[in-house]
């Protein structure tokens, strides 16, 4: 850790100069030479009550899969100038001059000068949160769920010893391991008691206990820089037998657990730190089902916004580990989220063209997309706004909100039919997905260039066999994502110009468009025409249908282009993070009558409002959405405490009707009537209301106030 300002400017100024001084190095050994200037400092000591080492603060200048929205080597500019701000002139200057001199071998500047004009004449910026348009992409290497079972089987020794050969990778990872272990040591000497012996034992040892196992993992993802934790109960059950073996309660157990999801929640990246359970694929499922389950009451008794606990389940599995699931949700707690293996096994068979076996360790991340547990890796490297493509479509392709040019595409008025419209839409996004696509494998190139991934790599497969690091060909497969966001009213849009339009002819071409660049006002007629019209989430076959062909569309067009690009895999992810409301804030009105910088409708969900038949209509149209094409989509479901709890038969009854009808995935928040808005009154008075915003969930008197405005005005359903 950095005891003051001058020792971390110190830290940055030493960083720099020995980056440069390592330039001839290979990427292996520089990047170990790197992580040596990182570890140990990057621990944070132990608090009060810390049952593991687990915090940590890594330095404003340094080397991480995704860190500060940036890949490999990065620099946090905004940090280091809150740290100038604390300096003396003399090393305020110093520090200026050096982080200067790295500008050049940032990764992010690095992928940014390999950007040729197939990317740059779109993709004009990386700022969605600030720009209106179609496509923007994005930097970090994320998507990453390593091998957990093969570090805790080997222990780090045992790991190092599997690495032979003698190329400058191999030696790279067992430097990293010989690191690893320095830092074990190094951490046991300055703490006590049992959290001292536990890392002095893994330093040499595999891991017995399930203490053991937990420290080793937490002291891996810290050092690896990966953001989630994979199927917990496919790699921690054997420890947890040992334990029960040797007399520890299911209690203590809980009591491990819940301090291994206290680091996670120190951590405090609310995007990521998935930890999975359930499922199909597992080897000893009963038992495992019991890791499962303490892993649900942890959760329940921290009742907090991480980790993201999820939990896959089958026809087959034990059906109390569903109901415990269901307690957990109906007291308040948004975990666990659940998949349906049933649906999502054969769906990943199919989007990601692998076999059933391989498909059985389908793994989400992040805000919802699915990798091939330890054998790909599937960074979202890029954000569309369906929503924005289609209403420039209506102008030519012209920026709505700046005049720009986007592609040119005939105007609403040129268009003489529906179908016509429709491909000049099509047109416009498949531009912006081509872009995406490529920008996807130069970001991968890039990053395979610059550095070797070292912790990453030793735990994916094939990179060790390969002996080529993750992003550099070593990896089995290399996929991408990207997501999408604005599909419904995209969808709902357009069903509303063919009938108001084009069908019925209730408003004139040249009305409609002037009715959304007056924001409806003045057309209020109009825009009571365009609600009117049928809409996504009321099991109505005209609008369902056009939601289908807008989600076929935009996942088979985005599948299409990773043989082109050079990758295994390029796929759509429906998820959601707060980018609706984002993405809402720059987007004008839309002529499903949503009004300008009224958030978009959250990923599959209807547009808020817009689902008036009932929950079980809403859900049905759900399930019209091919689950088989694209790389994971959630879908929120607020129901209230009084039909969670007094009426359970019925609720349980409805989310198992839908998951048997081929539902693949469902966020549950359990709300009592009234929460929402007297939170948004008295914000004091519900300091531990948690919500799930969609690809993550948060406290809801901390969210920006429009997002806190899009989940209240969701439907409750009673």
């Amino acid at each position: 850790m950095f005891n003051s300002p001058q020792e971390h400017a110190e830290y940055i100024i030493n960083f720099i100069d020995t980056y440069f001084s390592n330039s001839h190095l290979s990427n292996a050994k520089k990047e170990l030479e790197s992580l040596k200037l990182q570890f140990p400092k990057s621990f944070q000591p132990v608090k009060e009550g810390d049952l593991f080492v687990g915090r940590f603060y890594l330095p404003l200048v340094g080397f991480c899969a995704q860190e500060v929205s940036e890949m490999g080597y990065y620099a946090d500019m905004d940090g280091i100038e809150r740290l100038k701000a604390q300096l003396s002139d003399e090393l305020k200057a110093k520090v200026s001059e050096k982080v200067e001199q790295f500008q050049s071998q940032r990764s992010i500047n690095k992928l940014n000068a390999a950007y040729d004009e197939r990317i740059t004449t779109l993709l004009t910026t990386d700022k969605y949160e600030q720009f209106p348009g179609i496509g923007f992409p994005l930097c970090r290497m994320s998507g990453t769920q390593p091998d957990y079972h093969k570090l805790l089987s080997n222990g780090i020794l045992g790991l190092k010893q599997k690495i032979t050969g003698n190329s400058e990778l191999a030696q790279g990872m067992r430097g990293a391991l010989d690191l690893m272990r320095d830092c074990c040591i190094y951490l046991a000497d300055n703490t006590d008691g049992e959290i001292s012996e536990t890392l002095r034992f893994i330093a040499d040892n595999k891991p017995q206990t399930l203490r053991q196992a937990i420290q080793l993992t937490i002291i891996y993802w810290i050092m690896s820089g990966t953001k989630n934790y994979g199927r917990v109960d496919t790699y921690l059950t054997e420890f947890y037998l040992n334990d029960i073996k040797n007399g520890i309660t299911d209690e203590q157990e809980i009591e491990y657990i819940k301090d291994f999801f206290r680091m996670i929640i120190a951590r405090g990246d609310v995007f990521d730190c998935r930890v999975i359970v359930g499922g199909l694929g597992r080897k000893d499922e009963e038992n495992a089902n019991k890791v499962a389950s303490l892993c649900i009451e942890a959760s329940r008794q921290l009742m907090d916004v991480l980790p993201q606990l999820t939990l896959r389940f089958h026809k087959n599995q034990d059906p109390a580990l569903f109901e415990q699931a269901m307690d957990s949700l109906a007291s308040g707690c948004v975990y666990p989220m659940l998949y349906n293996d049933d649906v999502n096994v054969p769906s990943v068979m199919k989007a990601f063209n692998v076999d059933y076996e391989t498909a059985l360790d389908y793994t989400p991340f992040g805000c919802g997309e699915y990798v091939l547990y330890h054998k790909s890796v599937g960074t979202p490297s890029g954000v569309i706004n369906l929503a924005n493509a289609l209403n420039f479509t209506l102008l030519g392709g012209k920026n709505n909100f700046t005049g720009e040019n986007c592609v040119k595409t005939k105007t609403l008025q040129e268009c003489d039919t529906f179908d016509e419209l429709l491909c000049e839409y099509k047109k416009q996004v498949e531009a912006y997905i081509d872009a995406l696509a490529l920008q996807e494998k130069v970001e991968y190139d890039v990053a395979g260039e610059n550095a070797e991934y070292l912790f990453l790599s030793m735990l994916h497969d094939d990179c060790i066999e390969r002996d080529k690091g993750i992003f550099g060909g070593g990896v089995r497969y290399l996929g991408g994502t990207l997501e999408s966001y604005g599909d419904t009213n995209t969808a709902d849009s357009l069903t509303a110009i063919k009938t108001c339009v084009f069908d019925k002819k209730l408003i004139s071409k040249q009305t409609l468009i002037d009715a959304l660049k007056a924001d409806f006002v003045g057309y209020e007629r109009e825009r009571q025409l365009l609600l009117n019209a049928s809409k996504y989430g009321n099991d109505n076959d005209q609008a369902d249908e056009m939601a289908s062909m807008v989600h076929q569309h935009v996942c088979c067009y985005t599948a299409s282009q990773a043989e082109k690009v050079g990758l295994d895999n390029y796929l759509v992810v429906v998820i959601n993070n707060s980018a609706n409301s984002t993405f809402g804030r720059l987007t004008g009105a839309t002529a499903d009558g949503r009004k300008a910088g009224v958030p978009l409708a959250n990923a599959n969900n209807p547009m808020n409002g817009m689902d008036k038949n009932g929950v079980t209509a809403m859900l049905n149209s759900l399930v019209k959405l091919d689950t088989s094409i694209h790389a994971g989509a959630v879908q929120n479901l607020k129901l209230s405490k009084n039909l969670m709890n007094e009426y359970r038969d019925k609720a349980c009854a409805l989310i198992k009707s839908y998951f048997n009808n081929n539902g693949a995935q469902l966020m549950i928040t359990c709300l009592s009537r009234g929460d929402l808005e007297d939170a948004m009154i008295h914000p004091e008075k519900h300091q531990s209301l948690i919500v799930r915003v969609g690809g993550f969930s948060a406290r809801f008197v901390e969210l920006d106030k429009l997002v806190q405005q899009e989940i209240l005005t969701r439907t409750m359903h009673e």
